[in-house]
């Protein structure tokens, strides 16, 4: 836990303005997590947004590994009386030098978001499905960690983490779209569609939509089977997910690039907490 909360003003706001840009649902779902626990999961899940922002930050990858690797470099020694001027760096390295969490679990956050700036070709629906797991299953697995050390919850992780990121590619990508390979190529080719062609083929694209759609209810199904045996503690963790199901339920509707409103995710959140007592 925090040692002095007063103290960590500045870096707890940085971890929340960085969420509120990047991750607002996760930032309304740690409210719901135990409040010790609340500054070292919110620098966390801020240090995950960051890293996942950098690819749409940067022109070329170069630029984006010389991103990641000033976080190795910042994070790779802790020392509690220096600061690095950078309140959500202080705030990771204050959350590693009173946690169980080590920088080696930092550093394989960053070691897999950089081997995505090096892999822009399209993928099968599988290599997505594990590369989701890795970054956005990531932050679930450290965060249960950090609220009940010595807890794995590998499973539930992995499949939080594609239901999540995978929504999120379908409300910000859209067939046509020649800047953006998103679109697994054996789901494209089962409709007889590939990268380019999507964009002038709707009926390809509104089945591919359909299919993708259905991949993320399967992990959010494998999710609820989990959910109903692990700690109350870390059920916040979850809470996301409520807004995902908006989300599907907008795309079912209305198609590719539909994301739900702030207000609306807030809401969803908040009645899935209620609903489960966290």
């Amino acid at each position: 836990m925090a040692k002095n909360s007063g103290k960590n003003k500045i870096e707890s706001a940085a971890c929340c303005d960085v969420l509120r840009a990047h991750d607002r649902d996760r930032l309304i779902a740690n409210l719901f997590a135990p409040q010790h626990h609340r500054f070292h999961l919110n620098a966390l899940c801020a240090f995950a947004a960051e890293l996942t922002s950098i690819r749409t930050k940067v022109s070329e990858p170069l630029l984006g590994v010389m991103r990641l690797q000033y976080w190795r470099d910042v994070l790779c020694s802790y020392n509690e009386t220096m600061k690095t001027g950078n309140p959500l760096a202080d705030a990771l390295r204050q959350m590693l030098g009173e946690t169980e969490l080590t920088f080696t679990v930092i550093e394989q956050l960053i070691d897999n978001h950089e081997s995505q700036l090096h892999d822009d070709c399209p993928l099968e629906l599988s290599t997505y499905e594990r590369r989701y797991a890795e970054l956005e299953g990531w932050t679930i697995r450290q965060g249960a960690r950090l609220i009940l050390p010595g807890i794995i919850l590998d499973e539930i992780a992995d499949s939080a983490g594609v239901a999540i990121g995978m929504t999120r590619a379908l409300t910000q990508y859209f067939p046509g779209n020649d800047e953006i390979r998103a679109f697994p190529i054996d789901i494209l080719a089962i409709h007889g569609a590939d990268q380019r062609s999507i964009g002038s083929n709707k009926l390809a694209a509104e089945a591919v939509l359909r299919d993708l759609i259905s991949a993320v209810r399967y992990h959010l199904n494998k999710v609820r089977e989990y959910a109903r045996v692990i700690p109350v503690q870390v059920l916040p963790l979850l809470l996301p997910l409520a807004a995902v199901e908006l989300d599907l339920r907008n795309l079912e509707r209305y198609g590719w690039g539909v994301r739900t409103g702030n207000l609306r995710r807030q809401l969803a959140i908040y009645q899935s907490a209620w609903r489960t007592n966290v």
